[in-house]
């Protein structure tokens, strides 16, 4: 009996929203704009902590550089003696990187030079997948492994040679003996990975040079005590674990995120205090139905029931619309957000902005965009109830 009868006023307040169309679109609109602009932003965040988070996974226990007047120095291969002999290192294994230009269809882009040794790390090492061709092996000299997308944009397959300019203009070729993928787009979508002898050459390395070392231990509880001891060899160095790389992707999307979430924050309490006129502007057509309602028997309960089951209706339309518009706002490439979540997108390649909805996101919008709206039509509801009948019946 009970379920009888909220389920007959649940259908009266769907019946309800029909006939005052104007007022149910005036509810819906605001909150439904607030709720695309914050779904967009929540999906962009989460993908991109997604795919960043992914990527640390593929970090090494330990980054270790050289500061030199708090800048980024050169790292040589005599001040890492000792330290690859300090207790819990299980491997050392050196890496130069760097960038360097492109320009594909008139426009220019960035990309990243990776040198690794072929013997001592390996695809799965660094998170990617051969997709065709082979891995750098011992032996190899201006060899290359390029992303699937660096290939599509240059039109370079397998076998094939490609041609690229140091910052003195010096032309070097490199010859494409394979293709990585990797579902971590923002990690390696503009990389080159080609030997630590090409890569010092290309970038002006002299011998026993790297940028960086990826140190690795025998487990991975000891980050801390072995960062110490690396300091204690040398405070020049500057030691980077990977949860702190970790911490510090987290911290930077978070950061970035939080701009949308003051906007998305103005426009729902926007959307609230529409709600709140619109629910306590009550019509004459409307308090002679509350009149007429009591008249008949109906309780103060009983209405404000009604009103909720109305808000909670155009509530959760609302969210679900706004959340399908959001996605598909992503789907079209996310004009405006992308560019402000990845700030070099204008100057790295373009790739696919990664989206991700992740079930606790989707919960709290639908919290956050039902409850204010059913919390705004309480008070109105029970005042409406409240009026003695023959007060409403003559208006």
């Amino acid at each position: 009996m009970r379920l009888a009868k909220h389920a007959g006023l649940f259908g009266l307040a769907a019946s309800n929203l029909v006939r005052y169309s104007h007022k149910t679109i005036a509810l819906f609109l605001p909150l439904c704009l607030a709720m695309t602009l914050a779904s967009a932003m929540t999906f962009v965040k989460d993908g991109l902590k997604k795919d960043a988070l992914l990527s640390t996974t593929n970090l090494p226990d330990i980054t270790l550089q050289r500061l030199l007047g708090g800048r980024l120095e050169r790292l040589k291969e005599e001040s890492l003696s000792k330290v690859s002999t300090l207790p819990g290192i299980a491997r050392l294994i050196p890496r130069v990187w760097g960038y360097f230009p492109l320009e594909i269809g008139g426009k220019p882009f960035v990309y990243t030079l990776v040198g690794i040794h072929p013997g001592l790390q390996d695809p799965k090492i660094m998170g990617l997948c051969v997709a065709y061709g082979r891995f750098l092996k011992p032996g190899d000299g201006n060899e290359a492994v390029i992303g699937s997308a660096l290939a599509r944009s240059l039109g370079v397959h397998v076998g094939e040679s490609i041609v690229l300019k140091d910052a003195l203009g010096n032309a070097y070729a490199f010859r494409v003996v394979g293709l990585f993928a990797t579902s971590v787009q923002i990690y390696a979508t503009d990389m080159l990975v080609t030997t630590i002898g090409a890569a010092r050459d290309f970038l002006g390395y002299g011998n026993g040079e790297m940028s960086d070392a990826l140190v690795y231990l025998e487990e991975a509880g000891l980050q801390d005590l072995v960062a110490k001891a690396i300091l204690s060899v040398d405070p020049g160095f500057r030691v980077l674990t990977r949860d702190t790389l970790t911490d510090a992707t987290k911290q930077a999307y978070s950061s970035r995120a939080g701009v949308f979430s003051l906007v998305w924050l103005v426009l729902l309490l926007t959307a609230a205090l529409v709600a709140w006129a619109q629910l306590s502007s009550i019509s004459l057509e409307q308090r002679k139905e509350v009149g007429i309602l009591r008249s008949v028997g109906w309780g103060i309960g009983d209405i404000i029931e009604l009103k909720l089951f109305e808000s909670l209706i155009v509530g959760v339309m609302a969210t679900a619309s706004g959340l399908f518009l959001g996605a598909g706002y992503l789907l079209l490439g996310a004009p405006l957000i992308k560019g402000y979540f990845i700030g070099w997108s204008s100057v790295f390649p373009e790739f696919p902005l990664p989206a991700y909805a992740a079930p606790e996101s989707v919960a709290l919008l639908f919290f956050t965009g039902v409850f204010p709206l059913v919390f705004a039509s309480v008070v109105p509801s029970w005042v409406a109830s409240s009026v003695e009948v023959d007060q409403c019946l003559r208006g």
